[in-house]
């Protein structure tokens, strides 16, 4: 058992090293794209590492000490300093600087990925899957949905029994946890120019939420990436972007103010879109895990609560 143990967690480390390591590639070749589409050139010594670049699938790579050292020397060229100073910026691959400093690491064999490098390993959630964990005596199964359009078709799959669903056997769910960004408060999506992502995100959930079958489900609704937030309203553009997509806002430049604000419009949001006259929301970022385990607690506890309601107790 030990044995097949420690092979499970070996194949685990070398699959999150391999999606952090194409995640590289990936932040690396939008950032070329970037650079490209705004007339920033590479300097003229990493110019055929760029287009090399360009040419590389980051799911299907195999990677060398070559390979390795051209990432580095690329990160490193004028032009990614350059892509700083371009407003409103989309980049899938966020966190660059994160995965660059411990690339080495990724690369190594024998490196075990921490937890806060799994958190930040980012993989396009296709079809469903599901995990299971006992907390307090209870145990609880989780389905990961994806999220982009192709996938929120699929999400109805749910609200029946979930035997149809991968590896889940079990009765059909009893609440839904949707995650917004709270940084895209100002981030134009590509699905609808005319609104924010995190418009948009509001309008598939009240959708979703308003499907018959999902009128018995418990609602929970994680305002996520908070660390993002708060940095992102403490600089001046960041501040300045959010009066203006909240030209309602009377608070003061802080991370208290702007949250509840936002809390408070999403909670009035959904009472009229959705007819959700209580939503749960929290603040949450999860790659700070003392939070995430407050929030689960307060969130089990709501459910619990809706639990007994229901069954008018």
């Amino acid at each position: 058992m030990q044995i097949l143990h420690d092979q499970q967690q070996t194949l685990d480390a070398a699959l999150h090293k391999s999606i952090l390591l194409s995640n590289i590639i990936i932040g690396l070749q939008e950032r070329i794209h970037v650079a490209n589409k705004n007339d920033i050139e590479t300097s003229e010594e990493n110019r055929k590492i760029a287009r090399h670049m360009l040419e590389l699938n980051p799911w299907d790579i195999q990677w060398t000490d070559k390979l390795l050292g051209s990432a580095k020397k690329l990160y490193e060229d004028k032009f990614i300093t350059e892509l700083t100073k371009i407003p409103d910026v989309q980049l899938q691959i966020p966190e660059m600087e994160y995965l660059m400093a411990r690339i080495d690491d990724f690369y190594n064999p024998e490196y075990v990925p921490s937890a806060s490098d799994i958190l930040r390993a980012r993989q396009r959630t296709t079809g469903n899957h599901s995990v299971s964990f006992c907390t307090a005596k209870h145990k609880w199964t989780l389905i990961d949905l994806g999220g982009q359009f192709s996938e929120r078709e699929k999400w109805v799959n749910i609200l029946g029994a979930t035997e149809n669903l991968d590896n889940v056997k079990s009765k059909p769910p009893f609440a839904f946890i949707a995650f917004i960004a709270l940084d895209d408060y100002d981030v134009k999506s590509v699905e609808d120019p005319a609104k924010t992502k995190f418009v948009l995100s509001l309008e598939v959930i009240a959708q979703f939420a308003r499907n018959p079958e999902a009128a018995n489900l418990c609602p929970l609704l994680f305002l996520n990436k908070n660390d993002i937030f708060k940095t992102k309203i403490a600089s001046e553009k960041g501040f300045a972007s959010f009066k203006a997509n909240f030209p309602d806002f009377q608070g003061e430049q802080t991370y208290d103010d702007t949250f509840l604000h936002i809390k408070t419009i999403t909670a009035e949001y959904f009472q009229r879109e959705a007819n959700l006259a209580e939503v749960p929301i929290f603040g949450t970022c999860a790659l700070d895990a003392e939070l995430m385990s407050k929030v689960f607690e307060e969130a089990q506890g709501y459910m619990f609560k809706r639990l007994l309601s229901y069954y008018g107790l």
